[in-house]
């Protein structure tokens, strides 16, 4: 029995199956794809335009399912007559279009429950604090550091010990005394935060570190040459920089410290009270649990102290660095996110720290 009569003069099986499908199928799929996109992407502009609720969605959806098995009924139904190959073609072209459709709005809505959904609360679970501002001129002065005489980096450490027990009455009423334990490791961060601005002025898409920066001509300084006035008199700065000299002052201050390795970063870890606690100086920021305390996901709320960057602020004149802001920003958001890149732990120092 052949299948190839018209439905009417002039309509067959096939065109009747392409009809269906141009005019109904694809429409309703474009629709159901635009409400999601407004959906969960949040652009209530286009409410007037998309956006129905997960009810009228549903049926849709089904209706949509159900041209498209008619669609294939009548495909089916006419396929003896001749081109069966550009007709076959046809179908497969178009169930890898619907099938992409329904994997593209998927995968909007996967991306929209990662960041929005009941297991994820983005910047909520973060537990910001701010501390009341200083006078960070004058306690942590680069201008009285590079006065001092240095020889080496343990002058540094006595200078950085001195300045501490000079301000800390300071610090004790700015940070609270509920912090004791916490005052030198603190000081000691917003003191090497201090120290240099992050990456060059100029010349910001290259490497700008103590050692190579725009003002070396990013020419390498050679080992034997390197002495603490280099990092004092320098006025660039990386995350190595940063985390090299933190951990070589709390080590110096009798603190047990790590540094913490992630992939293109680099901060540091200090034990208070038998608990570790994370440190950033490049970004000036405080975790009040370990980095892996801190990335993990066991829905408790990340406690994070964030004290003054001076080098993103553009008043700062020559020391305003525009990507030292964007950095705290991209670190934080990361956290948000769900910050899941490896990590590990390392505690030796290049020799010239020693």
């Amino acid at each position: 029995m052949r299948f190839s009569a018209p439905l009417k003069p002039g309509v067959r099986f096939e065109t009747a199956s392409f009809l269906l499908l141009l005019t109904l199928w694809v429409p309703l799929c474009l629709i159901l794809i635009w409400n999601r996109l407004v959906a969960e992407l949040d652009l209530t502009s286009l409410d007037p335009i998309g956006g129905f609720g997960p009810g009228k969605e549903k049926v849709f959806a089904g209706l949509s399912v159900c041209f498209l098995l008619c669609s294939v009924v009548l495909y089916v139904l006419d396929f003896q007559r001749r081109r069966r190959w550009v007709r076959s073609l046809l179908l497969v072209s178009l169930a890898v279009t619907y099938a992409g459709s329904v994997g593209m709005a998927s995968a909007v809505r996967s991306y929209s429950s990662r960041n929005e959904g009941p297991g994820f609360d983005g910047f909520a679970k973060i537990k910001f604090e701010e501390y009341p501002n200083l006078d960070y001129e004058k306690i942590f002065s680069k201008g009285a550091l590079k006065a001092a005489k240095l020889t080496n980096f343990v002058d540094l450490s006595a200078f950085a010990e001195k300045r501490f027990s000079r301000f800390r009455p300071t610090l004790e009423w700015a940070w609270g005394a509920e912090n004791e334990p916490y005052l030198k490791p603190l000081f000691y961060l917003n003191f090497v935060s201090s120290l240099w601005s992050y990456g060059n002025r100029l010349s910001s898409e290259k490497t700008g570190c103590v050692l190579i920066n725009e003002n070396t001509n990013f020419g390498p300084i050679p080992e034997e040459g390197i002495t603490v006035r280099t990092y004092v008199d320098s006025d660039i700065g990386c995350c190595t920089d940063y985390a090299y000299m933190l951990h070589f002052l709390l080590r110096r201050a009798h603190f047990e410290s790590r540094l913490v390795l992630l992939p293109g970063h680099i901060l540091n870890e200090v034990k208070v009270d038998g608990r570790w606690m994370a440190l950033d100086a490049n970004i000036n920021v405080f975790y009040r649990q370990s980095w892996q305390e801190t990335v993990s996901n066991n829905g408790r709320a990340i406690g994070v102290v964030l004290f003054p960057l001076r080098d993103s602020d553009p008043n700062a004149e020559r020391a305003y660095r525009p990507l030292s802001g964007s950095f705290r920003q991209f670190m934080l958001a990361r956290l948000a996110m769900g910050f899941d890149a490896p990590f590990s732990y390392a505690t030796d120092l290049p020799e010239h720290f020693q």
